[in-house]
């Protein structure tokens, strides 16, 4: 390669490398209003719970089962289903949903490592 068509490729790396530093990417789930009030009903529910997780351990871990199994098309007998937290949790866009199973999928994982650290 030649000293000036590697310049060349510096500067185009550099301007392109520029370009790049100056995209401001910005994702927005959309949602309809009753999606929107969905959300925040799920997001009262884990709330809700995580104040119970400092007061009630074990009571705080049924529910995070019970809201999990909700989120589930198979829960394989991991216990009951929270009903009204799957009604609210149906009714939250498709990736609302995830994220909400992703909270509650860490908390269980948070759990089942704390269990596993004491025996």
């Amino acid at each position: 390669m030649f000293a000036g068509e590697k310049e060349e490729i510096e500067l185009a790396a550099d301007r392109l490398t520029c370009r790049c530093l100056t995209v401001d990417v910005s994702v927005t789930v959309p949602r309809s209003t009753d999606q929107e009030l969905a959300l925040k009903r799920g997001e009262q529910y884990l709330q809700n719970t995580e104040e119970k997780l400092r007061s009630d351990i074990e009571s705080a871990k049924d529910s995070i089962q019970g809201m999990l199994n909700a989120c589930l098309t198979d829960c394989d007998g991991n216990g009951p289903i929270n009903m009204a937290f799957q009604k609210v949790v149906l009714s939250c866009a498709m990736e609302d949903q995830k994220q909400i199973r992703q909270k509650l999928n860490s908390w269980m994982l948070t759990f089942s490592s704390a269990v596993a650290n004491i025996d």
